[in-house]
Protein backbone atom coordinates (compact mmCIF):
# COMPACT_ATOMS: atom_id res chain seq x y z
CA UNK A 1 0.00 0.00 0.00
CA UNK A 2 0.84 3.51 -0.93
CA UNK A 3 0.05 6.61 0.40
CA UNK A 4 -1.49 8.99 -2.59
CA UNK A 5 -0.70 13.09 -1.87
CA UNK A 6 -1.33 14.31 -5.67
CA UNK A 7 -5.35 14.81 -6.48
CA UNK A 8 -4.57 14.37 -9.88
CA UNK A 9 -2.47 11.17 -9.99
CA UNK A 10 -5.09 9.86 -7.53
CA UNK A 11 -7.72 10.50 -10.28
CA UNK A 12 -6.18 8.69 -13.09
CA UNK A 13 -5.37 5.83 -10.91
CA UNK A 14 -9.15 5.21 -10.76
CA UNK A 15 -10.34 6.56 -14.13
CA UNK A 16 -11.94 9.44 -12.37
CA UNK A 17 -14.54 7.47 -10.57
CA UNK A 18 -16.65 10.24 -9.09
CA UNK A 19 -17.21 8.51 -5.65
CA UNK A 20 -13.12 8.04 -5.51
CA UNK A 21 -13.52 12.13 -6.21
CA UNK A 22 -15.95 13.02 -3.87
CA UNK A 23 -14.52 10.96 -1.24
CA UNK A 24 -10.72 12.96 -1.91
CA UNK A 25 -12.72 16.65 -2.01
CA UNK A 26 -9.18 17.69 -3.75
CA UNK A 27 -7.35 15.64 -0.57
CA UNK A 28 -7.68 18.84 1.53
CA UNK A 29 -4.94 17.69 4.23
CA UNK A 30 -6.41 19.85 7.07
CA UNK A 31 -9.31 17.80 6.76
CA UNK A 32 -7.88 14.42 7.41
CA UNK A 33 -8.76 13.11 4.31
CA UNK A 34 -5.76 10.43 2.86
CA UNK A 35 -5.79 8.02 0.13
CA UNK A 36 -4.02 5.20 -0.62
CA UNK A 37 -3.65 3.06 -3.64
CA UNK A 38 -2.55 -0.67 -3.67
CA UNK A 39 0.88 -1.39 -4.60
CA UNK A 40 0.20 -2.10 -8.83
CA UNK A 41 -2.37 0.71 -9.19
CA UNK A 42 -5.11 -1.36 -9.34
CA UNK A 43 -7.20 -0.27 -6.00
CA UNK A 44 -8.14 3.15 -4.36
CA UNK A 45 -9.13 3.69 -1.10
CA UNK A 46 -9.81 7.07 0.10
CA UNK A 47 -10.56 7.96 3.76
CA UNK A 48 -12.21 10.56 4.45
CA UNK A 49 -13.11 11.76 7.99
CA UNK A 50 -17.00 13.27 8.33
CA UNK A 51 -18.03 12.98 4.60
CA UNK A 52 -21.59 13.32 4.46
CA UNK A 53 -21.62 13.00 8.63
CA UNK A 54 -19.76 9.68 8.81
CA UNK A 55 -16.52 8.43 8.20
CA UNK A 56 -16.32 7.26 5.13
CA UNK A 57 -13.92 4.85 3.09
CA UNK A 58 -14.12 5.00 -0.36
CA UNK A 59 -13.21 2.30 -2.43
CA UNK A 60 -12.40 1.21 -6.33
CA UNK A 61 -10.85 -1.28 -7.87
CA UNK A 62 -10.34 -4.74 -8.34
CA UNK A 63 -11.51 -6.92 -5.76
CA UNK A 64 -8.53 -8.72 -5.46
CA UNK A 65 -6.33 -5.76 -4.72
CA UNK A 66 -9.19 -3.66 -3.08
CA UNK A 67 -10.41 -5.79 -0.29
CA UNK A 68 -6.81 -6.52 0.99
CA UNK A 69 -6.35 -2.90 0.34
CA UNK A 70 -9.43 -1.71 2.72
CA UNK A 71 -8.22 -4.12 5.63
CA UNK A 72 -4.39 -2.15 5.53
CA UNK A 73 -6.24 1.21 5.07
CA UNK A 74 -8.48 0.75 7.87
CA UNK A 75 -5.82 -0.32 10.31
CA UNK A 76 -3.62 2.59 9.21
CA UNK A 77 -6.89 5.17 9.81
CA UNK A 78 -9.05 3.61 11.94
CA UNK A 79 -12.02 1.52 11.83
CA UNK A 80 -14.49 4.06 12.37
CA UNK A 81 -14.24 4.63 8.78
CA UNK A 82 -17.07 2.88 6.72
CA UNK A 83 -16.44 0.83 3.27
CA UNK A 84 -18.21 1.79 0.23
CA UNK A 85 -17.92 1.05 -3.32
CA UNK A 86 -19.52 -1.23 -5.17
CA UNK A 87 -21.62 -4.49 -5.04
CA UNK A 88 -18.27 -6.48 -5.97
CA UNK A 89 -16.25 -4.54 -3.82
CA UNK A 90 -18.60 -4.70 -1.39
CA UNK A 91 -18.73 -8.54 -1.38
CA UNK A 92 -14.71 -8.75 -1.60
CA UNK A 93 -14.35 -7.06 0.98
CA UNK A 94 -16.85 -8.74 3.42
CA UNK A 95 -14.99 -11.87 2.27
CA UNK A 96 -11.56 -10.62 3.31
CA UNK A 97 -12.63 -9.25 6.74
CA UNK A 98 -14.56 -12.92 7.60
CA UNK A 99 -11.65 -14.12 6.83
CA UNK A 100 -9.25 -12.37 8.54
CA UNK A 101 -10.99 -12.64 11.30
CA UNK A 102 -10.70 -16.25 11.10
CA UNK A 103 -7.29 -16.10 10.80
CA UNK A 104 -7.07 -14.26 13.54
CA UNK A 105 -9.77 -15.42 16.39
CA UNK A 106 -10.52 -19.30 15.13
CA UNK A 107 -14.17 -17.73 14.82
CA UNK A 108 -16.60 -15.49 13.78
CA UNK A 109 -19.90 -13.94 14.49
CA UNK A 110 -22.27 -10.93 12.77
CA UNK A 111 -25.03 -9.69 14.42
CA UNK A 112 -28.12 -8.60 11.75
CA UNK A 113 -31.64 -8.12 11.78
CA UNK A 114 -33.90 -10.98 10.70
CA UNK A 115 -35.33 -8.56 8.32
CA UNK A 116 -32.04 -7.23 6.29
CA UNK A 117 -32.29 -9.90 3.44
CA UNK A 118 -29.39 -8.51 2.09
CA UNK A 119 -27.02 -8.81 4.68
CA UNK A 120 -28.51 -12.63 5.55
CA UNK A 121 -28.02 -13.76 1.95
CA UNK A 122 -24.13 -12.14 1.37
CA UNK A 123 -23.80 -13.91 5.03
CA UNK A 124 -24.83 -17.09 3.64
CA UNK A 125 -22.73 -16.83 0.44
CA UNK A 126 -19.54 -16.18 2.63
CA UNK A 127 -20.37 -19.41 4.48
CA UNK A 128 -21.92 -18.57 7.78
CA UNK A 129 -25.10 -19.84 9.55
CA UNK A 130 -28.06 -17.96 10.42
CA UNK A 131 -29.12 -18.42 14.06
CA UNK A 132 -31.74 -15.86 15.22
CA UNK A 133 -31.09 -14.16 18.22
CA UNK A 134 -33.41 -13.68 21.25
CA UNK A 135 -32.46 -10.74 23.90
CA UNK A 136 -34.18 -9.69 27.09
CA UNK A 137 -33.32 -7.68 29.85
CA UNK A 138 -34.93 -7.52 33.39
CA UNK A 139 -34.58 -5.41 36.19
CA UNK A 140 -34.27 -1.77 36.49
CA UNK A 141 -31.38 0.08 34.21
CA UNK A 142 -28.82 1.71 36.00
CA UNK A 143 -26.06 4.22 34.68
CA UNK A 144 -22.30 3.18 35.24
Amino acid sequence: MRELFDAAAMAGLCGGDALIRWAAQGLPAARGIRAFGAPDGSAVAVASPALSGHDRLAVHGEPRTAAPLVRDVLRAVGRSHRPIGGPKLGRAVCKVSVEDALARYGTVALMVADANRAALDLYRSLGLVHRPLAAAFFGTATAG
